[in-house]
């Protein structure tokens, strides 16, 4: 139920909203991770709690498999790589919120004090600037400094600096004998430890509650954003979550085979060598299950800040991961290169009071931010695409991959129709097709199995890419005129 309220301000009569929105986000969190899903590891006991006051969407899509191109379906409600040069070394994030708007834009129009506490580098005002569309950004980040306070970061790299000469040492030795470096490295970080590239969830619930407990603060019009980055690459669990799972591997041991997993997977080395793949994906499986539970308790301390805080009943509250991550299903690690399931299939809850429980519907981001509008009675703008969240026969979904891999550069463009999924390379001119039914994993390519439906869907692809085009070139004259 929306709650307003009339004022009388100069003989004019002014509503004002009263429903206030929280939206967590946290990256790369895959729902086939998570005991709310279905899986046999119990990661989520907490969110599994919220299962009759949240809607629990099953089959919930990105429009992306990255950052960037989840957040501009998400906030922008508009197909990711719209208005971007193909080019990757022309700084193709830049400007790219040019001819879009953002949600909490739309909010400042209607009284709304908006909020971000993101911990995301991509997001900040260094790349994409979603954060500064907010009115109050806090910029979590290493080594930024955050109301005269330094957040005690001072690099976003992997590791721990080291010593020049030691550094160059290891550095050459890795490629030469992985197992040695491994051993040197993980010998080190036991000595002297290993810092986080980002912000834990932990420290962000202490911002959080830091300002909203504040006696400034009132629950009144406030759209509040947080992201969580803890399931992000290098996955680097705290000990006491990691021996729910493994108590024979150690933290230290994970950040090892993130960084071997990264190397030849990502980075291209690969001739490297060390153990058998598969113990090293189980220790990748375990401390990112680790991850999960850590970020579910996290979650619940979250919660309990904003009920001490008063938040208001029928506050309206999303969580949902941006994308997923790959853990070499087809034949790569981490995120942003391909759209297959495990990349672009994400949880997501909502408190809207419309639906409760688990809900089949197939859903996708690009319509969050117009439901959130719809649900606060105000009328999306015409740069927004999407529409309420409705179940959809059709969703598209593209990006571009990142210049760090090897095929950097590569456009590639998906399409879900019914149970089907055809991915296209349109730089290699290179097609896919799955039964999503048949083959969930996406394991068998049934492209040339099925021409004349392949033929059909890619008919289908491309006119959906000629609508964007023109919605490109409709929105550029909008904004000219």
């Amino acid at each position: 139920m929306i709650h307003l309220v009339l004022k009388l301000n100069s003989s004019n009569w002014v509503i004002e909203l009263l429903r206030n929105i929280v939206i967590i986000t946290i990256d790369s969190l895959r729902p086939d991770h998570m005991s709310l899903y279905g899986y046999d590891r119990d990661t989520t006991p907490f969110l599994r709690s919220l299962v009759n006051e949240f809607g629990i969407y099953k089959r919930a899509y990105s429009n992306g498999p990255n950052t960037i191109t989840s957040f501009i379906a998400s906030f922008t409600s508009t197909y990711p790589i719209m208005f971007l040069s193909k080019d990757p070394n022309t700084g193709r994030h830049r400007y790219v919120l040019k001819y879009r708007i953002t949600l909490p834009e739309i909010l400042n129009k209607y009284g709304y004090e908006t909020i971000a506490f993101n911990t995301n580098p991509y997001l900040s005002k260094y790349r994409l600037g979603l954060s500064t569309k907010f009115t109050k950004p806090f910029e979590l980040l290493p080594g930024i400094t955050i109301a005269g306070k330094k957040t005690h970061r001072n690099s976003l790299s992997l590791f721990i600096s080291l010593a020049k000469p030691f550094k160059s040492f290891l550095n050459r030795l890795k490629f030469k004998n992985y197992t040695l470096y491994a051993y040197i490295r993980s010998f080190y970080h036991r000595l002297y430890g290993a810092s986080r590239p980002y912000m834990t969830a932990e420290e962000v619930n202490n911002y959080v509650r830091k300002y909203i407990m504040s006696g400034d603060f009132s629950w009144k019009n406030k759209l509040i954003w947080i992201h969580y980055m803890d399931t992000h690459v290098p996955y680097y669990p705290y000990q006491r979550y990691l021996n729910v799972f493994n108590k024979s591997v150690s933290a230290y041991d994970a950040l090892i085979a993130n960084h071997y997993l990264y190397l030849k997977y990502i980075r291209s080395h690969k001739n490297i060598r060390w153990i058998d793949e598969d113990e090293i994906i189980k220790i990748i499986t375990d401390a990112y299950d680790a991850l999960v539970l850590y970020i579910d308790d996290q979650l619940k301390e979250l919660f309990k800040i904003f009920e001490d805080s008063g938040m208001p009943e029928d506050t309206i509250i999303a969580i949902f991961s941006d994308h997923g991550d790959e853990h070499l299903e087809h034949g790569s690690f981490s995120h942003g290169h391909s759209l297959y399931e495990e990349l672009v299939r994400i949880a997501f809850l909502l408190k809207d009071d419309i639906r409760k429980g688990y809900i089949d519907d197939r859903v996708q981001l690009l319509d969050f931010s117009p439901h959130i509008l719809w649900l606060l009675g105000i009328k999306k703008p015409i740069q927004m695409m999407g529409s309420k969240l409705l179940h959809r026969n059709t969703i598209y979904m593209e990006t571009i991959v990142p210049p760090i891999r090897r095929t950097y550069g590569d456009v590639i463009r998906g399409i879900l129709y019914e149970k089907y999924k055809l991915i296209y390379n349109e730089t290699r001119n290179q097609y896919e097709l799955y039964d999503l039914e048949k083959d969930p994993k996406e394991s068998l390519n049934i492209y040339m199995k099925e021409l004349d439906f392949s033929s059909k869907l890619i008919n289908e692809l491309r006119q959906f890419i000629k609508n964007i085009k023109r919605y490109e070139v409709k929105l550029k004259l909008t904004s000219i005129f």
